[in-house]
């Protein structure tokens, strides 16, 4: 059995009971990248579910790549790392990173239709759930719904950054809430992020700090995954290299800079 705090998450050694679990590797000889990897893996699990695919709950974890940071794990996977958590029990034994994540998102999922949520293996998010300051109805009616943490405006040159509208000063005792993003940048440099205007100044103490919104897991609706799915199938006819272009999937997104509105209608159907 599985638990996190009082609540009993799963049976049958940490797994929950009636879930499919697929592992499915990038095509030889691509790196796709998550994007990319994304839109394989769903395309893969299309050919399994059909159209069911489009209701259910699905979560993708990312866990490729050398390992160079933990070689002794680069064969089983980092998604398997065990990961001693206080709180956290599995059985008699030390949970891996796996059953983390599955402690880790299970709750925020419930709060959403079904989808699709994309992670990685080798992160690890926090996040407090106050449902009373949360806009659980803009949650169950959006499109997409990322996590998104304040950070240093350096540590926001090596991530996604989200822009938000307005530039309030941010308190400490914020906790959190939904949001409507105007626009994604990945990787930007400091004075682009000035530029668009994604720092804030954050009250820490009585201090106040520039930060920016970095970008970590995100979720996507059934029909947008119907839509990308489709898309992906038609271009995989088409052309297989055109496959690698999707990495940034969410520089597409957001209603701010209208001069793509063009390009972001030509590669992707939103």
């Amino acid at each position: 059995m599985f638990w996190f705090g009082s609540r009993m998450l799963s049976t049958n050694m940490g797994i929950p009971l009636q879930v499919s679990i697929f592992v499915i590797s990038d095509p030889v000889g691509q790196k796709l990248g998550v994007g990319g990897s994304t839109l394989h893996v769903l395309t893969e699990l299309l050919k399994n579910y059909s159209n069911e695919l489009y209701t259910k709950n699905i979560l993708i974890i990312h866990s490729g790549g050398s390992s160079q940071r933990l070689p002794s794990y680069s064969v089983i996977g980092k998604i398997f790392t065990p990961v001693a958590c206080k709180g956290l029990q599995c059985d008699s034994s030390v949970p891996q990173m796996l059953k983390l994540k599955f402690a880790m998102y299970l709750p925020f999922c419930q709060l959403l239709e079904p989808g699709v949520f994309v992670t990685c293996a080798d992160d690890i998010e926090t996040y407090c759930l106050d449902l009373d300051a949360l806009d659980l109805e803009a949650l169950k009616t959006a499109d997409v719904v990322a996590l998104a943490h304040p950070s240093d405006v350096k540590m926001g040159e090596g991530h996604g950054v989200y822009v938000f509208e307005g530039r309030e000063v941010e308190t400490a005792s914020f906790v959190n809430a939904v949001k409507d993003c105007s626009e994604v940048l990945q990787k930007p440099s400091e004075s682009a992020m000035r530029e668009k205007g994604a720092v804030f100044m954050r009250d820490n103490n009585g201090t106040l700090k520039e930060k920016v919104w970095s970008d970590s897991v995100f979720w996507f609706s059934g029909s947008v995954c119907k839509k990308l799915v489709t898309w992906m199938v038609r271009m995989q006819f088409a052309s297989d290299h055109r496959v690698g272009y999707l990495c940034p999937l969410f520089t597409l997104l957001g209603h701010q800079d209208e001069n793509c509105k063009t390009f972001r209608l030509q590669e992707l159907p939103f």
